[in-house]
């Protein structure tokens, strides 16, 4: 009887990644300042292809011996180890060089080579625990010690290769110093400041390695004021990179313009923008021009997302990622139910965040638009609250501040006179007050967010204890209501 098996498919390949390997080698030849970033995770036993592992071990040497990592030296040093013909020469070493995606990855690329080594210890070890399970003068105690000795080594492996951990001494002498600085130097808000003050404060600032949340229905406002934030950190010399999934960034640049200039975008559309409004209209594009402020077009998945944050903090020192919106992530629409999919999405934005210091070099701010279930429209009060959060629980578990918008016309059309009061609504901060509400101004027709002069209250249908004692101070003038955001 014939079998339904192809014999290629009975072959099970080593795990190796030949490709990282190249790159990680190419990458210290084209910088090799990094060779001491990777060698506390890297050993030359680590790579999968011999030539790889002897260019690496001349690498480590040459790093020890104080003596400059080119070709010239490396193959040299491969030449009186017997080994310069076989690793392929000078030649072999320029090719790795050009094969180089990019030196920006150097980290990811060590972390490919590593994970794949730690797949064939894992395959080495299966191998010796069938080995000792055929062993049957051997008592099982005995078995099982040396089994788990040869996975403690995996573990401890991999462990050595991640975050270390600190003791409470050290933190709490850093912490000290910290103090210190704040109290030379006080401040209201600490983190990033987005050019809404009221929102500033009330969030405490915007701070790095934090996911945070803007939630709120459709058509309330959130890519607009994701937009006008960003404009108001590039706008301070922060550099921002903004996923524009909602709309295209031609048009997300359009609204930020208009709202800058308090022009109406649908006079600009037609043409028939006055003279006086026209140019200012050009003056806030010009102004934005200048300022450090980067969109990506198009759905993304979390690996793109990834790799584009990465891609852009080494070119541009990306300190704050905007993403418009989370549910738009390709990720949130994978196989299987949509609870999965927002779930990994939630989770895997956070830990990204609160990597990135390990994983880019600096902490970045990572801010998403979040969309509603409907079914708060359903309550008395219809103010958003955490469980809102559509599709998934993990949301309001894994943010790390969330914002709700809540405009009370969009659920009363008959309340006109009320059209354009907005709340911004802190529902979540880990790191500071929570359930404080500041007022803003809502203009559809630019479109765009500004403050409002009137008394801060804290929503008393979630902290009525506190509905006496004002989250904010208020605007120190009227002329707040008609004075553009001053976000610089």
């Amino acid at each position: 009887m014939t079998s339904l098996i192809e014999p290629a498919a009975l072959v099970v390949l080593t795990p190796h990644q030949p490709e990282a390997e190249a790159a990680v080698l190419g990458s210290i030849l084209v910088d090799p300042q990094g060779l001491s970033e990777v060698k506390v995770m890297l050993r030359p036993e680590h790579f999968y292809m011999e030539r790889h592992g002897w260019i690496y071990r001349a690498m480590l040497d040459l790093l020890d011996r104080g003596v400059d990592v080119d070709t010239l030296t490396i193959a040299g040093e491969l030449e009186s180890k017997g080994k310069g013909e076989e690793a392929g020469g000078v030649a072999y070493l320029l090719s790795l060089i050009s094969a180089t995606p990019s030196t920006l990855n150097l980290l990811s690329y060590a972390r490919m080579v590593h994970d794949a080594w730690m797949r064939r210890r894992l395959l080495d070890i299966a191998s010796l625990c069938a080995k000792l399970a055929h062993s049957a003068e051997r008592p099982v105690d005995e078995l099982l010690a040396e089994a788990e000795k040869g996975l403690r080594g995996v573990i401890e492996e991999r462990a050595s290769t991640t975050v270390h951990t600190v003791s409470a001494a050290d933190l709490a002498s850093d912490e000290q110093r910290q103090a210190d600085d704040w109290a030379a130097d006080p401040q209201e808000v600490r983190g990033l400041k987005c050019g809404l003050p009221d929102a500033d404060r009330a969030m405490g600032g915007w701070e790095p390695q934090r996911l945070y949340g803007i939630g709120a229905p459709p058509g309330v406002g959130k890519s607009t004021l994701l937009g006008q934030m960003a404009a108001g950190f590039a706008a301070q010399d922060i550099p921002v990179l903004f996923f524009a999934m909602e709309m295209p960034p031609q048009e997300m640049l359009r609204r930020i313009a208009a709202a800058r200039a308090r022009v109406p975008l649908n006079d600009i559309r037609r043409g028939k923008a006055p003279t006086a409004g026209l140019d200012g209209y050009k003056a806030a594009l010009a102004e934005l021009s200048t300022m450090p402020l980067h969109f990506e077009p198009g759905r993304k998945s979390l690996r793109e997302i990834e790799w584009t944050v990465r891609r852009e903090a080494g070119k541009h020192g990306i300190q704050v990622v905007m993403i418009d919106t989370f549910n738009k992530v390709k990720d949130t629409d994978q196989k299987g139910s949509r609870y999965e999919g927002v779930t990994t999405t939630s989770g895997f934005l956070a830990n990204f965040a609160l990597a990135s210091p390990q994983e880019l070099g600096r902490g970045i701010v990572l801010i998403a638009a979040v969309q509603l279930s409907r079914a708060h429209g359903l309550r008395g009060d219809k103010r958003p609250i955490l469980t809102d959060f559509r599709d998934s629980g993990a949301v309001e578990a894994d943010l790390d501040g969330a914002a709700m918008l809540y405009r009370e016309a969009y659920y009363f059309p008959e309340k006109i006179a009320q059209a354009k009061d907005t709340e911004f609504i802190v529902r979540k901060n880990r790191y500071g007050e929570c359930n404080h509400l500041c007022p803003l101004l809502f203009e559809a027709v630019y479109p765009g967010f500004y403050p409002v002069a009137k008394p801060v209250t804290t929503t008393a249908t979630v902290r009525p204890v506190q509905a006496k004692k004002p989250a904010l101070a208020p605007a120190p003038t009227q002329a707040a209501m008609s004075a553009p955001v001053d976000v610089k």
